[in-house]
């Protein structure tokens, strides 16, 4: 999902001339911890990283908004997947199309729900916020991705969802414009019914390359692997 140091350096130390490392982001990006460290955004790849690609013969390929919005192969559809869900409507306009789902699935207790979630990414833990309390749930609004904006919670109850599950729902990255995201979730959290199920930005996004390997394989004919981050908050 993001070239970070952590994920890079295993696949430098394995690489073979000509291997392609294909990521969401281009660059980067520590979101913060709901239970730890705040974030601190944007991590450009080390020079000396770089210059490995580079020596190694290594090519980058980084996609996206296309993969955001994509109309079947999205990181929000991989999210409805996992949940059960079908897709009834997309919404939140990036791009040429639609980074959110609305979906629906059969009554479930929240609780089930936000273990179905935690287990697809062996998450420690997800960040819970909004009402929590909330018994079952059925129609379910996806944004994958997302360093947390009230925008998802806004348009998730204009759309009548039970529960929002978002790469982000809490804003944690400590600079001025994420302690003003985080001033407007708060004040708007007083006014909703929403669960919000926060499963980490980097960790929404992983879901969509672990079926990116096989249709790669199956497109191409040559063998692919998912790397994950080995830490989900950060």
């Amino acid at each position: 999902a993001f070239p970070s140091e952590e994920v890079l350096a295993p696949i430098l130390a394995q690489s073979h001339p000509g291997d392609l490392i294909f990521s969401h982001h281009p660059i980067d990006m520590r979101c913060g911890d709901p239970r730890g460290r705040p974030g601190i955004g944007f991590i450009p790849i080390a020079p000396r990283t770089l210059a490995r690609l580079t020596d190694q013969e290594l090519s980058l390929y980084a996609c996206h908004v296309p993969l955001d919005i994509h109309p079947q192969i999205s990181t929000s559809d991989a999210i409805v997947r996992v949940v059960g869900g079908r897709v009834v409507e997309q919404f939140l306009p990036y791009g040429p199309g639609y980074a959110g789902r609305l979906c629906d699935i059969p009554p479930t207790p929240l609780h089930e729900l936000i273990e179905t979630c935690r287990q697809a990414l062996s998450l420690p833990y997800v960040d819970r916020q909004g009402n929590t309390a909330k018994g079952m749930v059925s129609r379910i609004a996806v944004v994958a991705s997302g360093a947390g904006g009230v925008d998802f919670y806004q348009e998730a109850d204009r759309l009548g969802a039970d529960c929002l599950i978002a790469g982000e729902v809490t804003s944690k990255i400590d600079n001025e414009l994420g302690r003003r995201k985080q001033a407007e979730i708060a004040a708007y959290l007083p006014s909703t019914e929403l669960a919000a199920v926060g499963l980490s930005h980097a960790g929404s996004e992983f879901l969509v390359m672990r079926e990116l390997a096989p249709f790669f394989e199956r497109q191409l004919g040559i063998p692919a692997e998912a790397v994950q981050e080995p830490h989900w908050w950060r």
